[in-house]
């Protein structure tokens, strides 16, 4: 999303930072602890407008700061939010669909308006979540063109809240 954004000369992730997915966010204590208390980071998570109790305790104890904790829920426009929840319902279908050859459209999911994982899984959906990401990329040339407004400009409010915090 970073390159079509800055290729749409939007913007983009900046590049001097280097992307660490670790998986959720219990798994971020371990994390801190692999790379030390040293560490300049700044942590993107799902949820909604406050960090987990797993962030807000390495932010009680000094080892991230709250600042640097961004969340999905206010990117998102919603209560909670997960990375997914940038994407517009109808695009992130488009790629579930793409990675899963189903069908399913917004309207057949019950729950307008709450995560897009939820709303699958209320009908029974289960799935590799690293699927539609993995389609994504394989078939961006053919996607990206087609992505609407909203979910460009919520990858480019991501990148920009995760910029700000560059030091």
């Amino acid at each position: 999303m970073s390159e079509a954004l800055r290729a749409a000369g939007r913007t983009a992730l900046d590049p001097r930072w280097r992307v660490l997915p670790a998986g959720g966010a219990g798994s971020i204590p371990a994390v801190v602890s692999l790379l030390g208390r040293e560490l300049d980071v700044t942590v993107v998570v799902d949820g909604g407008s406050h960090p987990p109790q797993r962030i807000t305790k390495l932010i009680d104890a000094g080892l991230l700061e709250r600042t640097r904790v961004i969340t999905m829920g206010p990117l998102a426009e919603m209560n909670a939010a997960d990375i997914e929840d940038l994407f517009h319902p109808d695009d992130y279908l488009s790629l579930y669909n793409g990675a899963t050859s189903r069908t399913l459209t917004s309207a057949a999911l019950p729950g307008a308006g709450d995560r897009i994982l939820a709303r699958l899984e209320a009908v029974g959906e289960r799935f590799n979540h690293n699927d539609p990401s993995n389609w994504l990329l394989a078939n961006r040339a053919a996607v990206v063109p087609g992505l609407r407004p909203e979910t460009l400009s919520r990858f480019e409010a991501l990148f920009q809240a995760i910029n700000q915090t560059l030091r």
